[in-house]
């Protein structure tokens, strides 16, 4: 293209045009190339117009055309249309399809901060942000809530946001979530006015490396003047004869998270529990098996954390964990005999691992061996009711014949 400059230092003109056809660019965190780029812009003295900009991003196309103004009254200094039509996103956060109408244009509104007295405020302009927004078939992993702090632009806002089918939230250390539902947003960056509610329609949390289902869970904006929702969860999880349940309540930043347990234990106890993938006896006391167990879970995390997350999504398991002592002390239904008989010092060195899973809500299977594989137990249990189950282990080691345990348990609220 070409460029003739004009005018003055002061209001500069300028003539010409500058096209690209069949351009490409590989941005730098974006997987998706964008490709197949075309640019149209026209110089007429005072006026840039983008006759045309596109592109093409996997199977859809980015569209955008507007003008900008150099010198005139700030309600018709620019406008920017664009237009997404199933554009293709792929990167390490976001991969999904994005279908946008979006315009940017000036806009009139009362200026509160430069108000003076009780006199009317002051009108001024600033960029407004209007249109639609809709995400298809998205995969989002974000490893941390991002910080929304307060910033200094002021942009106007009416958008509307469609969350369509297969939109899914997961990271493999923290959650796995299906939403559904939309916003609309009004007001401005300064002020948000935020409509409408997200809802989880299916998935799991992960907190204290134990995976909780969702019963129910949604986002929802309660606060005129902040981006931020408010959180309310509802999940359960099952760990050894104990149904946890975990509720979520209150704004993102400041979230009141409360765990209870049938039979019941106290909120303490269930995190110490959680924490050691131990099953509690409902002491608050840590005893030298504790820290042991504690010491294990530290490998667990910083040596086999990966490898047990692979393991657990490959096979559908809903337990895999690592722990010190004889293979059935892991299980968590054993006799009294086998919780309160001390362990020798060559259990205290034994490592096992331990894999479950619930074929139905009622049914679970196991099986445990140790790293040396000499000790090694299968078990199962069934639930009856909330309040009865029959379990059954079958305990293998060193000698001739295996070891087989029956037990019918019943709980009793009180």
């Amino acid at each position: 293209g070409k460029i003739r400059l004009a005018g003055t230092l002061e209001e500069p003109l300028l003539f010409g045009s500058v096209k690209i056809a069949g351009g490409s660019v590989k941005a730098k965190y974006i997987n998706t190339v964008f490709d197949d780029i075309n640019l149209d812009v026209v110089f007429n003295g005072n006026t840039v117009q983008l006759k045309n900009l596109s592109t093409k991003l996997g199977k859809g196309t980015l569209s955008a055309e507007g003008s900008y103004a150099l010198h005139t009254d700030a309600d018709t200094a620019y406008s920017l249309h664009i237009k997404a039509d199933k554009v293709q996103l792929a990167s390490k956060i976001f991969t999904g399809t994005i279908t946008s109408d979006v315009t940017l244009q000036p806009e009139q509104y009362p200026d509160m901060k430069n108000r003076k007295g009780n006199a009317a405020p002051p009108m001024a302009f600033r960029p407004r942000i209007s249109g639609s927004l809709r995400l298809d078939d998205v995969l989002i992993n974000m490893p941390t809530v991002p910080e929304l702090g307060e910033g200094d632009s002021n942009i106007g806002l009416d958008m509307k946001l469609v969350l369509g089918p297969k939109v899914h939230l997961y990271n493999s250390y923290l959650y796995d979530i299906w939403l559904k539902g939309g916003i609309d947003i009004k007001g401005s960056t300064r002020f948000p006015m935020i409509d409408g509610t997200i809802k989880a329609d299916k998935g799991t949390v992960k907190y204290l490396r134990t995976d909780f289902k969702l019963n129910q869970a949604g986002l929802v904006w309660v606060d005129p003047g902040s981006f931020l929702p408010n959180v309310n969860l509802d999940s359960t999880a099952r760990f050894s004869r104990y149904n946890i349940f975990m509720k979520i309540n209150g704004p993102v930043s400041e979230m009141d998270l409360q765990l209870t347990s049938d039979p019941p234990l106290t909120q303490n106890t269930i995190v110490r529990m959680l924490t050691l993938q131990r099953e509690s006896a409902g002491s608050n006391e840590v005893t030298g098996d504790d820290m042991a167990n504690l010491m294990t879970v530290g490998l667990q995390m910083t040596v086999l954390g990966d490898v047990e997350m692979f393991v657990k999504q490959t096979l559908g398991l809903d337990q895999f964990r690592i722990y010190t002592g004889k293979t059935r002390s892991g299980i968590g239904f054993e006799s009294a005999y086998d919780r309160n008989k001390e362990l020798t010092a060559d259990d205290k060195n034994q490592y096992n691992v331990l894999v479950s899973k619930y074929l139905n809500n009622n049914f679970m299977i196991g099986y445990t061996t140790s790293f040396d594989a000499v000790d090694r137990s299968i078990f199962g249990q069934y639930d009856i009711s909330k309040h009865m189950n029959i379990t059954y282990s079958r305990s293998y080691d060193m000698s001739k014949y295996p070891k087989d345990w029956y037990g019918l348990e019943y709980k009793i609220s009180f």
